[in-house]
């Protein structure tokens, strides 16, 4: 009798103690984007993962907009878009002549990681800044012109603002 009553004990308290477990947090939704240009991806501002001379051949992140913080964005506090270099089928006509978004880099993150910069579009002029927020040093693209991301810039870039 008195294993059967240790046995019920034993029974309402893991019952019990279920009833107060705490559930656990599900895992926010994580996207990718490399892509973030409304418009045809040759005349996009491109952040390439590897520098270059005259030709710019890597994994790139694509924009015509200002980018607040080059980790990315909740668009609905749910899920997460994470801003990634990724190979496309884009060919980017500069000064200094072709870039191609190909190679080296794929997914790997934007922000604090980019080494040059084209910009493919004809009248807006791109500001790579140090800090998120469009703040601390920065580099600018003129319309259709291509470098390497300077020193203090380069693997640690955090915002691009679009100017026209």
């Amino acid at each position: 009798m008195k294993n059967i009553a240790r046995l019920a004990a034993g029974f309402t308290l893991a019952a019990s103690a279920s009833l107060f477990a705490v559930p656990t947090a599900q895992a926010t939704p994580i996207s990718y984007s490399g892509n973030e240009c409304s418009a045809s991806k040759a005349n996009c501002f491109a952040l390439f993962y590897n520098s270059g001379v005259n030709t710019w051949t890597s994994s790139c992140f694509l924009s015509n907009q200002s980018i607040n913080d080059l980790y990315g964005y909740s668009p609905n506090g749910a899920t997460l878009v994470r801003f990634v270099f990724r190979p496309h089928e884009v060919t980017i006509n500069s000064n200094l002549g072709v870039s191609r978004c190909v190679g080296d880099g794929d997914a790997q993150a934007v922000k604090n990681n980019a080494a040059a910069g084209t910009s493919g579009e004809a009248s807006a002029t791109n500001t790579v800044y140090f800090n998120s927020g469009y703040t601390g040093p920065s580099q600018s693209f003129a319309p259709r012109s291509t470098a390497n991301l300077n020193a203090t810039l380069k693997n640690e870039n955090a915002s691009i603002k679009r100017t026209s």
